[in-house]
Parts: structure tokens; C-alpha cells; sequence
């Protein structure tokens, strides 16, 4: 509504002032700013679902409005019930699509990748903006892509590689996938990792004092980040004499956590774990530029470029991370990257001896470095803006 009442008072003053003429060249100009994006930011999940790819788009959709885009969304369905209410979303969505291609002729279509089975339904959407002479953009998430492309068959094989080659821009969240454009299709692709927001840079490197090792975890509270194994972790090095914290921040199902807190009773660290519920990064960084570890043993094989594990790099947290997903590519020290993710004693022994030798600052410094070189938003919306030149 705000971006309709600016376009119809800047419509205003330039056809008063200047006549209809100038209006019109204005108009086109106007339209040009406009970008249809279909992606996920959460609207209608519960908060332990929301996420990384959330998280990404919400940020993207950020830095396009602050360099003056106008944004229309289109949310991803999500399969909730049967089959047939969620087929009938995607084809609603389509057709939603469909009405607002025609009404702005010169928009572009950024489209936030999930593939797998909906890269049929994400190529039909191309396909439909391409047949209607717009530009689209191509953001490929999650950390699977190649993985599913060598596993699946010809069809949808080529059905992949002609939704990539289709695109005016494709965003890789992770290095591999440049390489494998490039490979494929002899077509050039952008590095779009995440990253930390400039408003949680400021400041510089924080020090911090180590009286006690504080471990922390934010993001999705699930099964898939195997929180039981954080919890493990904790045990282990609350045995060997460190005695740590454990801060888990995020949201959470009532059932899951009556598991957790069970599990930390049997464990013995109940006064050493504290749930936080879901918040707003703002909300808990200045608590995060305190703690030590960022636990992140996750086994989910749709892993990405986890949100999480830049922001607390940011912050001067060393994480110590299973190798799913671009963890290893977003860590680059492999000392930090436990080939095993469900093994608890593993993490545990990388966390104890740096913790013991002294080296923890130097480790922090390394993080916090790569991500001041890497993964910030000044970067991140350089290339972001690059992709629609």
C-alpha cells in the first residue's frame, strides 16, 4: 500500500509539472523497479520452522528495497495436508503470478530455489515469465543441489540445466555450484553466500573474558541440529572439569522441548542449559559477542549456508560444525569440522583442547576475520545488485 501511494503522489507531481510526456517516460522507468520474488519468509509455518532459507530471503528482499526496488511477494506454499490443497496452492500461486506479470509488463522474477521435486514447478515459473518477455533471476539454496542432479534421472537432469540456462542471473549460496554452472553450461553464475548485517559489525573484534566457557546454538530447535548431541556435548566437557554453559535460542515445539529438558535431567547439567525461546537476532547479540562456541552438529542434508553460523563467526564464536551442507566451505579450517555429526565425543575433544591450550582467541580472531573479508552485507548486495544490471 505505501509503495502504491508513493508511485500514485511521484505520478502526480511529474504530470503536473512537467506534462504528459515526461510522465510517461517516468512511468516506464518506475515499472522497471519492480521485482516479483516467490520465496519462503515464514508467513504461515510455525516459528520452529522457520529458518535459514527464511532468514536469506527476508535479507535479500532487504538490501533490493533499500536500493529502491519495489517488492512484490509471492509466498511459497507449504505442504500442510493433503497432496491435492497443497497442488492446488502451487497452481493459485501460478495463476496469482500470472495476473501480476501482465499488470507490470517490465518486472523482474526472482526466484528463491528449492528444487528437488518443486524444480518442476519453479521451471514452469520461468518458463511462464520468459513466455511474457521478462528477466528473471535464479537464487539456489540449500546445500543439495548437485547431490540431487547426479542421483535423479535424465529427466529431470535436463529439466535442471534448461531451468538454469533459462535465467538472466543465477546466485549460487555456495561456491560448488558456480564451478558446476560454469561446467554444465559455459554460462557465468554469482557467489551469493549469507551474511552478517553491517548493524552487527560495528564495534570491531569483541573481547571477552574467560572465566567460563559459555556454548551457544541459535536457530531452528529440532531434531535435524541434533540439539540431543549439543546437550552431550555439554555432558562430556561438563565431566572432564570445564563446566560449561549451553544457551539454546530459537523457536521450539512444547513436545520437543518436554524431551530436551528430560534428557538434560538424565544428563545431570540442568543448571548449565537454558532455553531462550525464539528471538530476534538483535534481540541476544550483545550476549553473543560474550560466548565462546557455536555448536552446530547438524545432520540435515538440505543444510545450506547456515545464518547462524555466519553471524556467530561475526560475533568472534568459534564454531565447531559437522560437515554438512557449505560448512566446511564457510569454516575453511578443518579442525573445526567433525566428519561425524552424531559423534558428541569428537566435538567435545576439538572444544576441550582448544579450550585448554590457551588458542581459543586466536580461533576467534580467524572467524571473525574471514567473515569481516567474506560475508558481509556490503558484499553480499554488491553482488545482489550485479545480478540485475
Amino acid at each position: 500500500m505505501e509503495h502504491k501511494e508513493a508511485e500514485k503522489s511521484e505520478k502526480d507531481n511529474f504530470m503536473t509539472d512537467y506534462g504528459v510526456s515526461i510522465f510517461i517516460a517516468f512511468d516506464d522507468d518506475f515499472m522497471n523497479r519492480y521485482i516479483i520474488i516467490y520465496g519462503p519468509t515464514g508467513k504461515s509455518v510455525s516459528p520452529e520452522r522457520i529458518g535459514g532459507a527464511e532468514a536469506g530471503c527476508m535479507k535479500t528482499m532487504k538490501i533490493l528495497r533499500e536500493a529502491g526496488f519495489c517488492i512484490i511477494l509471492l509466498e511459497k506454499p507449504v505442504r500442510k495436508k493433503s497432496l491435492l490443497s497443497y497442488v492446488a496452492r502451487l497452481l493459485y500461486t501460478w495463476m496469482r503470478l500470472v495476473t501480476l506479470l501482465f499488470m507490470h509488463r517490465k518486472a523482474t522474477l526472482h526466484i528463491v530455489g528449492c528444487y528437488r521435486e518443486l524444480m518442476y514447478v519453479e521451471w514452469a515459473f520461468i518458463l511462464t515469465a520468459k513466455v511474457l518477455s521478462h528477466k528473471t533471476v535464479y537464487d539456489i539454496r540449500n546445500g543439495d543441489m548437485i547431490k540431487e542432479y547426479e542421483k535423479r534421472g535424465n529427466l529431470y537432469k535436463h529439466g535442471m540445466l534448461s531451468l538454469l540456462k533459462r535465467n538472466d542471473s543465477v546466485l549460487c549460496q555456495g561456491i560448488d555450484y558456480v564451478r558446476f554452472i560454469e561446467d554444465k553450461l559455459g554460462k557465468p553464475a554469482l557467489y551469493y553466500p549469507n551474511y552478517i548485517q553491517d548493524r552487527f559489525t560495528i564495534g570491531g573484534y569483541p573481547k571477552r573474558e574467560m572465566q567460563q566457557c559459555r556454548l551457544v546454538y541459535f536457530g531452528r530447535i529440532v531434531p535435524a541440529k541434533n540439539i540431543d548431541v549439543m546437550l552431550e556435548i555439554c555432558h562430556i566437557l561438563h565431566e572432564r572439569g570445564i563446566s560449561p554453559t549451553l544457551d539454546l535460542i530459537g523457536g521450539c515445539s512444547d513436545a520437543y522441548k518436554q524431551e530436551l529438558e528430560t534428557n538434560i535431567l538424565k544428563a545431570g547439567i540442568s543448571g548449565k542449559v537454558r532455553f531462550w525461546g525464539r528471538k530476534d537476532v538483535g534481540e541476544f547479540f550483545p550476549y553473543l559477542r560474550t560466548c565462546h562456541f557455536f555448536l552446530f552438529p547438524s545432520n540435515n542434508y538440505r543444510e545450506g549456508h547456515s545464518n547462524s553460523l555466519t553471524e556467530a563467526m561475526g560475533c568472534g564464536i568459534v564454531p565447531v560444525v559437522s560437515n554438512v551442507g557449505f560448512n566446511r566451505q564457510v569454516v575453511d579450517d578443518d579442525r573445526l569440522v567433525i566428519s561425524e555429526a552424531d559423534n558428541a565425543v569428537m566435538y567435545a575433544n576439538v572444544i576441550f583442547g582448544i579450550w585448554i591450550s590457551g588458542g581459543w582467541e586466536s580461533y576467534s580472531r580467524k572467524m571473525y576475520f574471514r567473515v569481516i573479508a567474506n560475508f558481509t552485507e556490503k558484499s553480499a548486495r554488491e553482488t545482489l545488485l550485479e545480478a540485475y544490471q
